[in-house]
């Protein structure tokens, strides 16, 4: 039997900075079948930058339309206090909206403006999941805050720090967390980077992340399946985590 394949980190819809070519989300479910992508964990980019209301909603409508292939991050904009009450509220208790996405650096902010807070508190009491966008050792080093503070609350340090020095921090604070996770989105690579991610936290830290439409899927999950890990710690990274987290999920 074919083990699940879940991308645990991808976006839908043009981005206001350069071109993402097929990022419709039927275009999206054609690139997930060609290479067996069964579940993607994504959030709409119009939600990371111009329009939080109206990217919020459409996670809402796509994943109701095609629920056994998409599970949805809701946005959040601590620049809008008055959204995220109002929108956790609406849309967290959709059993395929399984939790928040903080893109801080688009929304002009830092990871631990308070406004964040009831967010973070409200995913936690759910036991969701908190991803965040990490670029810098500044956000790596709140994340270690945040992520001791909210023990419930499963949190994907997305792109796993960017940065080689960066990652090896990570490293260390995946491994001081029990609720802490890296993803496979890297945007600098080097080579035998998946099995030096493993080496680092273990098969059971880390998590298959496309960053589609910004990447083609295929590179992304080719790095894992043709990474030299055994076949065990391949199932783990490419969705058995991802599923293990989405069943913590209360609702």
């Amino acid at each position: 039997m074919k083990n699940i394949i879940i991308d645990a980190h991808a976006h839908s819809g043009p981005y206001y900075n350069f071109y993402t070519p097929k990022n419709t989300i039927e275009d999206m479910l054609v690139s997930m079948d060609n290479v067996g992508i069964d579940i993607c964990c994504f959030t709409p980019n119009i939600s990371l930058t111009n329009d939080i209301s109206t990217g919020n909603h459409e996670v809402f409508d796509i994943v109701n339309n095609y629920p056994k292939r998409f599970k949805g991050y809701i946005g959040i904009n601590p620049n809008y206090k008055e959204h995220i009450k109002s929108d956790l509220g609406k849309y967290i208790n959709n059993e395929n909206i399984i939790g928040i996405k903080i893109h801080h650096s688009c929304h002009k902010a830092d990871i631990s403006n308070k406004n964040y807070d009831y967010a973070y508190s409200y995913i936690n009491e759910k036991k969701g999941v908190i991803l965040f966008h990490t670029w810098d050792m500044e956000t790596i080093k709140e994340i270690e805050r945040i992520s001791n503070k909210y023990r419930d609350a499963s949190i994907i340090m997305g792109h796993f720090g960017a940065y080689e020095a960066n990652m090896k921090y990570c490293g260390d604070i995946i491994n001081a967390r029990d609720n802490l996770y890296g993803d496979s989105c890297l945007s600098f690579a080097k080579e035998g980077n998946i099995e030096w991610l493993v080496s680092l936290v273990g098969s059971k830290k880390l998590l298959f992340g496309s960053d589609t439409p910004f990447f083609d899927p295929r590179p992304n999950i080719g790095r894992i399946a043709y990474s030299n890990l055994n076949e065990a710690d391949k199932s783990d990274v490419l969705g058995l985590n991802m599923q293990r987290i989405l069943e913590r999920i209360q609702k």
